[in-house]
């Protein structure tokens, strides 16, 4: 539906069973996305500032062919505009200090320590974080938190039994069980 305001036209978001969890943790071809959610998601961006457009015209992105999927600009949003230092440093300092408690559920704690991690690797690959490291900095940040699961979960790194996979897995599996 357009809705004008101001001389500008105005999508309001469809309805859609993508959420934004997709656009983090899946690929373009696992989103389902019709075409009132390309047309939204391509009008929210050449709607943008001119900074970000002409930083997404300078990383390849072409504004007379919208046929891709939104997924597509989304990630090559978040890697061209995130590659500043101070980007880089807003997501080590939110990824070592990101606390479980601020979080509800805890799958979202999760989900965002994932993304942190992440997108800390793809804007700058000297900066990605390494998996026992992140693992040492997820496991203090859930130690008041958790106590009991975070002791049980040091030991498991000390004998090198606990990767970041299975990290994310045990606290995926904590998620689960919080929500019964």
């Amino acid at each position: 539906m357009r809705l004008f305001r101001d001389g500008r036209i105005y999508f309001s978001r469809p309805s859609s069973s993508t959420t934004w969890r997709d656009y983090v943790l899946k690929t373009s071809a696992e989103i389902d996305e019709n075409g009132q959610t390309k047309t939204y998601v391509f009008t929210m961006i050449l709607q943008s500032t001119t900074l970000v457009r002409d930083r997404l015209t300078k990383a390849g992105f072409d504004f007379n062919d919208v046929t891709g999927y939104p997924k597509d600009l989304s990630d090559l949003i978040l890697r061209t505009i995130s590659k500043t230092g101070a980007a880089i440093g807003d997501l080590i300092r939110e990824f070592t200090q990101i606390k479980p408690s601020t979080f509800s559920p805890l799958t979202t704690f999760n989900a965002r320590a994932q993304l942190l991690k992440r997108r800390i690797a793809e804007a700058d690959e000297n900066c990605a974080i390494p998996d026992k490291l992140a693992t040492w900095i997820i496991l203090n940040t859930i130690k008041q938190t958790y106590p009991d699961r975070h002791r049980f979960l040091v030991r498991d790194i000390e004998s090198e039994t606990l990767t970041w996979g299975k990290l994310m897995e045990e606290m995926a599996a904590e998620a689960s069980h919080e929500a019964l």
